[in-house]
């Protein structure tokens, strides 16, 4: 009959998300934790819609994973208090005088509370939730930052506004430099120089434009190789999130061959905005003159933008240093 109870008592704790469950917590069916995100149900938690979004999720399931680390390391003291009273009594024992047979017994006991210790590995699992913690709560970080990048790049957005430009702009450059109409060889190599470099800016930006977009779905990817890492520590010990981070990092932060654009437009460009209602149009040389410092500034822009996105990108790698 105690046996049967015993039984029943151990199958009972082994599923009900405590020291003795030898299954690795999942953050995605904690109750709290969906709630707490603002999701509907475990799939929905695990799915990023924007930057804000996702780093509210992420955070939500650093939270989980902190709170699972807790509720460890105190259950852990039910294998530690009788370890170490055991332990003690045993030393204790003999140097009063005490049976031979109570100081096996007391000695016996700690070593079974040390086993069970050992076979329950409160350690490992806490030392693995606080791992996963930190990550995603520095991935959420990430994704704060991020925010803003992502809604300047969407479509109408200030960065695609910079970006139309400064094709706009290099498009006009380019057709005066073809024409040949620019007599100071000076000038026309100046002009020359300036379109080469916002044509690798204009490179540049695109790539940042493309990562902000895609950074939810990156984000979403980080988030369950830390999770997917986590269930790998706690059942083998194992736990890699470089691997998957490393793919994320391939997106250059440079662009180094130029980038093509389209022919000139008919939509005069801003070096045109300077012959201005009744004025005659300005020659290739005054054109250039105009456009050298617009397409400096415009490129300047460009370039502080996307060093600006790539940073806040490469944040992540240090997330995954702490797994």
């Amino acid at each position: 009959m105690r046996l049967a109870l015993a039984l029943a008592i151990a199958l009972s704790l082994s599923g009900c998300g405590t020291v003795f469950d030898p299954a690795p917590y999942s953050p995605a069916r904690d109750r709290s934790v969906v709630t707490g995100a603002g999701s509907a149900d475990s799939i929905d938690i695990l799915q990023f819609h924007n930057p804000a979004d996702a780093a509210k999720k992420l955070q939500a399931l650093a939270q989980g994973y902190a709170s699972e680390r807790d509720d460890m390391l105190r259950e852990q003291l039910i294998f530690d208090v009788p370890m170490i009273g055991l332990g003690a009594a045993t030393i204790i024992n003999p140097i009063f005088h005490g049976a031979t047979n109570t100081t096996i017994g007391l000695g016996l006991g700690a070593a079974g509370a040390a086993g069970l210790r050992t076979y329950f590995g409160p350690q490992p699992k806490a030392l693995a939730y606080n791992s996963a913690a930190a990550s995603l709560s520095c991935a959420a970080g990430v994704a704060t930052a991020m925010a803003p990048e992502y809604d300047r790049s969407q479509r109408g957005g200030e960065y695609d506004k910079d970006s139309k430009q400064l094709e706009s702009d290099i498009a006009t450059a380019t057709a005066l430099i073809l024409s040949g109409q620019i007599e100071d060889k000076t000038l026309a190599a100046a002009l020359l120089v300036a379109r080469d470099q916002a044509q690798i800016a204009l490179g540049n930006l695109a790539t940042a434009i493309d990562l902000a977009q895609s950074s939810p779905t990156n984000l979403q990817i980080f988030a369950n190789a830390v999770i997917t890492g986590t269930d790998k520590k706690v059942i083998s010990g194992e736990q890699n999130v470089d691997a998957v981070l490393t793919a994320l990092k391939t997106s250059p932060t440079s662009v180094s061959a130029a980038t093509t654009v389209a022919p000139p437009s008919q939509t005069p460009s801003a070096a045109h905005e300077i012959a201005g209602a009744g004025v005659k149009t300005p020659t290739p040389a005054e054109q250039a003159t105009a456009l050298i410092p617009i397409l400096q500034a415009e490129t300047s822009k460009a370039e502080a933008t996307a060093k600006r996105i790539n940073t806040i990108w490469t944040m992540l790698t240090s997330c995954a240093a702490t797994s």
